[in-house]
């Protein structure tokens, strides 16, 4: 009968954990989310400069947030926004609308993606 109770237990603390975890990469997405789109905004109001501030905010958030999405989320989606948040900055200092535009919105898209998949499914739980 213990390891019945032991069973269950170990259960709720493995779900409790998958649960706590896509809500944690779901808020980090969308904080992420949410600078890029504000980097967006100011990219249209041809605003390059605060927007290449805003971009460096966005770096800094990644960072912060870097350890835990990497031990949730797969690696090649922490790289293409590091990639694409790069070559941002480049077209930035530039100062090519267009060009930057489609990395932003690059960026907001991958975040969008992580955060529609860190809901927490039961595929996610198990």
């Amino acid at each position: 009968m213990k390891s019945i109770y032991i069973a269950v237990a170990v259960s709720l603390v493995l779900i409790a954990g998958s649960i706590a975890s896509s809500v944690y990469v779901k808020n980090a997405a969308d904080k992420l989310e949410m600078r890029a789109e504000i980097i967006e905004r100011r990219i249209e109001k041809e605003d390059f400069a605060s927007a290449l501030i805003a971009a460096d905010e966005l770096d800094r958030q990644i960072e912060k947030s870097k350890t835990l999405l990497c031990a949730v989320v797969d690696h090649k989606d922490i790289y293409e926004i590091k990639r694409s948040l790069f070559e941002l900055r480049c077209y930035l200092d530039a100062e090519e609308e267009a060009d930057a535009l489609a990395h932003c919105r690059a960026i907001v898209a991958i975040t969008e993606k992580i955060s529609d998949n860190a809901l927490p499914y039961v595929y996610n739980i198990l």
